[in-house]
């Protein structure tokens, strides 16, 4: 009767091993898959990230001697080859800062409107809203400017709202400077930095006022 049970037990595992072996055969080569599959990942993505590191490098070094051709080439190739790196935004950056330097402000635009219409991040985004409303201020351009702070987050709010009170003050709106310049200070007080400059602009717009008043009423 042993002998019996114990071939009964062997004929049920092999029937069982017939019904799911190849399953779990099939799961072990999945989950071997998956592990050296995530390991390949990893290699792949350091690797990138090396190689992307190192074009920003080499970018960042060709724009400091002046030779922006070939760091925008780079540049181009780090867009294509490393698609939403955040090495690509920063090579823009750095391209966009040489531009301004030699004053072709339009060029500085494209660079910084690049960063964003094309860049996952969303930090680096903020940066690239901003430094780009600065340069359409020093293209006349108020209310290009103003609409691209409006969505600016609220970790940058101080700096966003002090470029809306520079745009309004262009567009000769005082009062609106004033408010935007009160809400930089509030902003900027949140985070426990002081604000000497919107202070300054601040005290010339009630100077301003005064003179403004004074002329009225004579």
């Amino acid at each position: 009767m042993d002998h019996v049970s114990d071939q009964e037990q062997i004929d049920a595992l092999k029937k069982w091993w017939k019904e799911n072996g190849v399953a779990i055969i099939g799961g072990l080569a999945l989950g071997l898959a998956g592990v050296f599959g995530w390991q390949f990942w990893q290699n792949h993505t350091r690797t990138a990230a090396a190689e992307a590191s190192d074009l920003y490098q080499q970018v960042v070094s060709l724009s400091g001697e002046g030779q922006v051709e070939q760091a925008a080439g780079l540049t181009g190739q780090l867009r294509v080859d490393h698609t939403g790196s955040p090495y690509a935004a920063l090579a823009s950056f750095a391209i966009a800062a040489q531009y301004l330097e030699d004053g072709q402000l339009a060029a500085a635009e494209q660079e910084l409107q690049w960063v964003v219409d094309s860049t996952p991040q969303d930090e680096l985004v903020d940066v690239a809203r901003l430094r780009l409303a600065r340069v359409l201020l020093a293209q006349d351009k108020a209310d290009a400017a103003l609409a691209m702070t409006e969505t600016v987050g609220k970790a940058f709010r101080a700096e966003a709202e002090t470029i809306r009170g520079d745009a309004f003050l262009t567009l000769n709106d005082r009062d609106r400077a004033r408010e935007a310049y009160q809400s930089a200070q509030a902003a900027a007080a949140l985070e426990g930095r002081s604000t000497p400059l919107l202070d300054m602009k601040l005290d010339d717009l009630s100077d301003l006022s005064g003179v403004a008043g004074a002329g009225a009423g004579q």
